[in-house]
């Protein structure tokens, strides 16, 4: 009754998996059964009870584990014949795009060492000999990659026409040395492949992110991308990395409404601040207070949706408030936003009688005795940088390359926004000036009157 149940059963193992994006765009599944003969008189049952069938991530199917009964998954199997060679994977490939069917076939450690997609596949199945795989992808691109694994020693060339079909099927495939080298050559040759009719839209954001690592933001600035296929995206993916770090935390002051780091508070003064602060050397100064409802997702969103500003501009506008420069002339520091607003008073001021003068410049009042440093004035110029480190001389070689992106329109958040642009030798009309919120120094000016 046993054998007769047996012989009733199916012989039945299947593997099912759908995945491989871009250039391998259908489904993938693999199949196996064994059913041999030992001797004349003797036959071996393989008895097969069920299977169960598990997620997997990427998008694919479930698989199916079959079971055996009584023993382990040998079975039957007689251990004094068993084959100790690499089991040769069928391979069929089916080009629905061309119409083409063609059977691939490789060693099983040839296929998991090289593709670690299929481990968890194919070192389940050891117990069988032959395992067909059934794959729904473009012919060339899986040929060009089984001679990849095949022959490491000679590995088949990249060119510009495959080397995105074949990065995204790497990448699914686990193949992590051929993705690197996919985006090596990417780097290399990326302005004759943006000129070339290939679609870089299917790129995941793992790839875009890998790729974007692989260039640094002046190697961005320089490429030529006049449809605008990849320069955003990667620009998109470094304004990301840059405001992760911590330092780069970015608030707005709810005073001057300037954007500030936790790092320029303590540097920077806040020219509408309405308390003052005595710093550690007992200067009087102003602090920037950050607003309680102001959120950096959304002030990107303004900027990209709202203002149109493309992720390249977006990047290096943040880039520019975060990084700062010390003057040689006024001695603040300022951020690379502000390049162009040295404000000072061509005229010094004259003090008649009393404790209050005036600028003959542009009549504004101050006081003779200050609590704090009087700063500001009716003129505007370009700051002169004081160059104290490596990094100093840097920036000031990388702000010519992107005052094109900082001077084009006012942006919410950097001093142009919130006062007239000035240029060099432009006067403040003193009835502009007196709009302004008051500041430290005109709080001491008004202490002083009364």
């Amino acid at each position: 009754e046993n054998m007769a149940l047996a012989i009733n059963q199916p012989l039945k193992r299947a593997t099912n998996a759908k995945g491989l994006a871009g250039s391998i765009d259908g489904t993938t599944s693999s199949t196996s059964s064994r059913n041999s003969t030992s001797g004349r008189s003797r036959s071996r049952i393989r008895h097969l009870l069920d299977s169960h069938n598990a997620a997997i991530k990427h998008g694919m199917s479930a698989r199916s584990r079959p079971a055996t009964s009584g023993g382990s998954a040998r079975g039957f199997r007689d251990t004094g014949t068993e084959d100790k060679k690499d089991d040769i994977i069928v391979i069929h490939v089916c080009d629905e795009a061309r119409g083409v069917n063609r059977d691939f076939h490789c060693k099983r450690r040839v296929l998991t060492r090289g593709m670690k997609y299929f481990r968890s596949y194919l070192s389940e199945s050891a117990s069988f000999e032959d395992i067909d795989i059934s794959v729904h992808c473009d012919v060339h691109i899986f040929q060009w990659l089984m001679n990849y694994i095949n022959t490491p020693e000679k590995a088949p060339s990249l060119d510009m026409r495959n080397v995105i079909s074949i990065l995204i099927s790497s990448d699914f495939l686990q193949m992590d040395t051929l993705v690197a080298a996919c985006l090596k050559f990417i780097r290399s040759n990326v302005s004759q492949i943006l000129k070339s009719p290939v679609d870089l839209s299917c790129l995941s954001s793992k790839l875009m992110i890998m790729l974007a690592d692989c260039f640094a933001v002046e190697e961005l600035e320089a490429i030529k991308d006049s449809k605008d296929k990849l320069s955003s995206k990667l620009f998109m993916r470094k304004l990301e990395n840059l405001l992760h770090k911590p330092r780069n935390q970015l608030y707005q002051c709810k005073n001057c409404k300037m954007l500030f780091t936790p790092t320029q508070q303590r540097e920077m003064r806040c020219p509408s601040a309405e308390n003052l602060f005595v710093d550690f050397y007992g200067v009087a100064t102003s602090r920037h207070c950050p607003s309680p409802n102001w959120d950096v997702r959304k002030y990107l969103i303004q900027l990209r949706a709202h203002q149109k500003y493309k992720w390249r501009s977006i990047y290096w506008k943040i880039f520019a408030r975060l990084n700062t420069l010390k003057c040689r002339r006024c001695g603040q520091r300022y951020s690379l936003t502000d390049h162009d607003k040295c404000v000072y008073h061509p005229e010094e001021p004259k003090f008649d009688s009393g404790l209050i003068g005036k600028y003959g410049c542009c009549g504004k009042k101050v006081p003779r005795f200050a609590f704090s440093e009087v700063t500001g004035g009716c003129v505007a110029r370009s700051h002169t940088p004081l160059i104290e480190t490596e990094n100093d001389a840097k920036l000031v070689e990388l702000l010519g390359a992107i005052k094109k992106h900082l001077n084009d329109r006012d942006v919410p958040g950097s001093s142009s926004s919130q006062t007239k642009k000035r240029q060099q030798g432009d006067t403040i009309e003193p009835a502009a000036e007196s709009n302004r919120l008051h500041s430290p120094k005109e709080q001491t000016e008004a202490v002083v009157a009364r």
